[in-house]
């Protein structure tokens, strides 16, 4: 074989190894991870049904991926921040709930959408 020769091989070889990473970078593109529509949580007062899409959707609360997660990317999820961390105990900014308004809203209406537990009275939870 002569010099020729070798640099054509080379160029052929080259040139298919590069249609093949286009082909292949076209024909199995990047996975987008989706969203949950609702996630569970375990906590210290028992399992908690976070709605994922109250949150995320624009007709809602229109947070962005990256409100919550702060590393957040395409590739990986990561656990989110705190509820704690929007839902403060003092602050009621931007109409955010404070904390105990949120964990009211959510643990009472499902408390009460399945006839469980104490709806009543503030003290069959408190100790005032």
């Amino acid at each position: 074989m002569n010099r020729k020769t070798e640099k054509y091989i080379a160029f052929c070889a080259g040139a298919v190894l590069f249609c093949v990473g286009v082909v292949s970078y076209a024909a199995f593109p990047k996975i987008i991870m989706e969203r949950p529509v609702r996630i569970m949580f375990q906590t210290s007062g028992g399992n908690v049904l976070f709605s994922h899409n109250v949150h995320a959707d624009k007709e809602n609360y229109g947070l962005d991926c990256a409100d919550c997660h702060p590393a957040w990317s395409n590739d990986e999820a990561e656990r989110p921040g705190s509820c704690s961390g929007c839902h403060n105990v003092k602050s009621t900014e931007d109409g955010m709930l404070k904390r105990s308004d949120a964990l009211h809203t959510l643990c009472r209406g499902c408390h009460e959408e399945g006839g469980h537990g104490p709806v009543e009275k503030c003290t069959d939870c408190h100790v005032l």
